[in-house]
């Protein structure tokens, strides 16, 4: 049985749709540089290749656009801790500076006990209604998050 916090997932037997195999080949067997086809085609012209679906096409892209994948920043705890603060309904770059630098949060799940335990409260601009708008927003995100892990950890006990 695998611990509450597995991560491992089975990749379905039907992943293999590029021609030799992998995805990756896909793009590197290309005539033209991927930068280039976005150029030439966008998004339409990644999604046309064979194995390379809407959601792998937009990361592509925003990893030439940008140099960056912004899911794999967040995961990889990149980003900055204002930027993550600031996603939050209510809380805008002012004062997820002040809660960054002032408390110390620097994760939605700090906020989230911060915003219980009456830290918020003490800082001027966090009235009742407004740390209520962001406890229901934490709970929404971050039980949508815990949910898919615990969904993960079921099939890879099953």
């Amino acid at each position: 049985m695998r611990s509450p916090g597995c991560y491992k997932i089975r990749m379905p037997i039907n992943f293999v749709s590029a021609p030799t195999g992998h995805k990756a080949e896909t793009i590197r067997l290309q005539n033209e540089p991927v930068d280039v086809t976005i150029k030439r085609k966008g998004l339409e012209g990644l999604q046309a290749l064979p194995g390379i679906g809407e959601s792998l096409a937009r990361s592509i892209y925003q990893i030439v656009k940008s140099g960056r994948l912004g899911m794999l920043d967040r995961l990889r705890g990149e980003i900055e801790p204002e930027k993550v603060l600031a996603s939050v309904p209510g809380i805008g770059p002012v004062m997820a500076e002040r809660l960054h630098d002032e408390l110390g949060i620097d994760s939605l799940e700090e906020l989230e006990v911060a915003a219980h335990d009456g830290r918020l409260a003490d800082l001027p601009g966090f009235g009742d209604k407004r740390i209520a708008g962001i406890r229901d927003s934490l709970a929404t995100r971050l039980g949508r998050i815990r949910n898919t892990r615990k969904r993960i950890c079921r099939l890879n006990l099953q």
